[in-house]
């Protein structure tokens, strides 16, 4: 009698998961179904950049450098068009005022062309000299098909991680992962990316390095500008603080939110952090909270900012603690570096302490464990106040 409950709820479980499946079909279906093409002999050749969605509660480095990516293409005079191809709350005039604050895309939405095409039963009008640029693993499956479609040989690509990488090991990953084998000419961001993809043999580099160095380039990405510091800004500041990534979301889950938490409070219990401090996190999307650490010290964890309430937020800490499980750098850990903070990040594969500390000198780069990243924390405290 003591087992009937255990199996009745195994059983449940069970009847959920086909359910579950079944959501999951169909948020895939609907990402990489094609464009319906309506080609025209007398349509403008056109760039069509292909992005997820616009909503300014989602624009972090990513997106900053899709629209920046449009924008610059646009203001060298191409004919440019912005394809959404997700849902959203399609409100270009909300956009364009929500952008203001935004260095350099105050005029994103009157430089180009949006179309939204979440509904793949209305034709999208085309040339066939059209030029698609993929910038997600899903948009590429769409470029790919749409360029198969006008016959033409291959799509751009815009990566700025290894796409396989954002997802568990399932249906989701291997697309992604299946994305490098089209025919394109690939962007990445960093040169550090880049490298892993050479290195890896992935994509463009499958079959040699020459072809891979032929079919793409890399650049730098723009980080938000703190202004001017010195250190009159920074030196003898009561109480220190420390800003974190706080990235608890499951498609973050790169970011092990989990990670750091553990080694914060790991530190905080070895007596790490002496003096005032004060623990801040930053980057999730929902409302704000505290999180309790270790011996009654909690973290406020605010929720994603303005790019202009950002750049402040940088200025004002002491300590940094960003971390990424992938090849990619991240922004946030150079942004902070930028700000004068030290930073402890996380090293991986090609991303080595040694390439990191080329960046800056403010970053301390750790093994991705909980105990290197709590000997990464001690290190910076103890070097605060040079």
């Amino acid at each position: 009698m003591q087992s009937a409950k255990p199996r009745e709820e195994t059983k449940k479980e069970v009847i959920e998961s086909p359910s579950q499946s079944l959501a999951s079909l169909q948020v895939i279906q609907q990402k990489i179904a094609p464009l319906i093409l309506d080609v025209s002999s007398t349509a403008q050749p056109r760039i069509n950049l292909l992005i997820p969605t616009i909503d300014l509660k989602y624009v972090f480095g990513g997106y900053i450098t899709k629209f920046n990516f449009a924008r610059h293409l646009a203001e060298n005079g191409y004919n440019v068009r912005v394809i959404i191809v997700d849902h959203c709350d399609y409100n270009p005039n909300l956009w364009r005022h929500q952008l203001q604050a935004y260095q350099g895309l105050e005029t994103f939405i009157d430089a180009l062309e949006l179309e939204y095409v979440f509904d793949r039963s209305e034709s999208l009008e085309v040339s066939r000299q059209d030029v698609f640029i993929a910038t997600t693993w899903w948009t590429a499956h769409i470029a790919h098909k749409a360029v198969t479609d006008l016959g033409n040989e291959r799509f751009i690509y815009l990566i700025q991680e290894y796409g396989a990488f954002t997802f568990p090991m399932r249906t989701f990953a291997s697309l992604a992962d299946q994305t490098y084998g089209f025919p394109h000419y690939a962007i990445f961001s960093t040169e550090l990316l880049r490298d892993y993809f050479s290195r890896n043999a992935i994509g463009v580099f499958a079959r040699s390095r020459d072809v891979g160095d032929r079919d793409s380039i890399s650049f730098q990405n723009a980080i938000t500008s703190v202004g001017r510091l010195g250190v009159e800004d920074i030196a003898n500041r009561t109480p220190k603080k420390l800003l974190f990534y706080s990235r608890p979301e499951a498609h973050a889950a790169r970011n092990m939110f989990e990670m750091a938490i553990l080694a914060l409070s790991q530190s905080i219990k070895a007596g790490q952090f002496n003096g005032e401090w004060e623990f801040y996190g930053i980057g999730t999307v929902e409302a704000s909270s505290n999180i309790s650490l270790a011996d009654g010290v909690s973290m406020q964890i605010l929720p994603r900012q303005r790019q202009d309430a950002y750049r402040e937020v940088l200025r004002a800490h002491d300590l940094g603690l960003s971390l990424m499980y992938t090849p990619h750098p991240s922004l946030v850990p150079i942004e902070m570096a930028a700000a004068g903070m030290l930073v402890v990040t996380n090293t991986y594969a090609n991303k080595t302490k040694q390439a990191l500390t080329s960046i800056s000198s403010n970053i301390i780069a750790v093994r991705p464990t909980i105990d290197d990243v709590s000997l990464g924390l001690r290190e910076a405290v103890a070097s605060i106040q040079d």
